[in-house]
């Protein structure tokens, strides 16, 4: 008797297939900025160090570039950073909701190659290959309680 695979290990065996951002961070050639400063860009920076991806800058809003340095590198506005490194990938680093902060990822999301890695708030648990494998039933259990199809299908 032959059971049938669920919608959900159908979806990972999907992901799997593919090429995760880190994979496809570690096969780059262009150079990899960290977009932000703080917790999120520490973590960000940590997971490429750990992975071989090399961050080549950061890059912040020009409201928030002051002439500081963060990990080691200048802070730069979009338009140095592009001066400095000509064409990026971007790693969007940092969290806003504010309109004018939200516009300005906008803009950097039309124009360059922009990602938002998945890293968490607090503990461990990089969103990679890795992860994913070891934790494929623990994430299924999960999905099987979702009550609604929107729920299931974020």
């Amino acid at each position: 008797m032959m059971v049938e695979k669920s919608a959900f290990r159908a979806e990972m065996e999907n992901i799997l297939s593919g090429k995760t951002l880190w994979e496809r961070l570690q096969s780059e050639s262009r150079p990899i900025v960290l977009y932000g400063m703080g917790d999120g860009a520490e973590k960000i920076f940590s997971a490429c160090k750990e992975r071989g991806i090399p961050v080549s800058g950061v890059m912040a809003s020009d409201a928030f570039v002051r002439g500081q340095s963060f990990l080691g590198y200048p802070v730069r506005t979009l338009a140095a950073t592009e001066e400095a490194l000509g064409e990026c990938v971007y790693l969007l680093s940092f969290g806003s909701s504010l309109p004018d902060v939200m516009a300005h990822i906008d803009a950097v999301r039309e124009n360059h190659t922009l990602y938002a890695p998945d890293v968490p708030l607090f503990g461990g648990g990089i969103w990679d290959r890795e992860y994913l494998t070891e934790n494929l039933d623990r994430l299924e259990r999960v999905y099987s309680l979702l009550a609604d199809d929107q729920s299931k299908k974020v």
